[in-house]
């Protein structure tokens, strides 16, 4: 089940290309950067001319890159959050010593 409006484009690979290695690649490309309009940001297909897919020569060399990507997304990801709960470890932290030190605490 999916949930679509109607602006919605696919990407579909040609044989001998992966999905998951096109996945991969649409991932790290920066959508807003080839977008144009200035107050609503609008994607067409025009918009992906300049886009150039560095393929390798098999659909297993290609879905195993794709996975190795999707191993490092998932790091990535694990890194990210925990870094986020350290920040917020951070302001309780900070937020608990001020407290001490305005309440005369400290």
């Amino acid at each position: 089940p999916i949930c679509v409006d109607l602006n919605i484009m696919g990407a579909i690979p040609k044989p001998g290309v992966s999905a998951r290695y096109v996945f991969a690649y649409f991932r790290q490309v920066d959508l807003r950067a080839i977008a144009n309009g200035t107050t609503i940001p609008q994607i067409n297909n025009y918009s992906f001319d300049g886009l150039t897919i560095a393929m390798l020569p098999t659909l297993r060399e290609q879905d195993q890159a794709a996975a190795i990507v999707d191993e490092l997304s998932g790091k990535c990801d694990q890194l990210y959050d925990a870094l986020a709960r350290k920040e917020l470890a951070l302001d309780e932290l900070k937020a608990s010593l001020l407290h001490q030190a305005f309440t005369g605490n400290l």
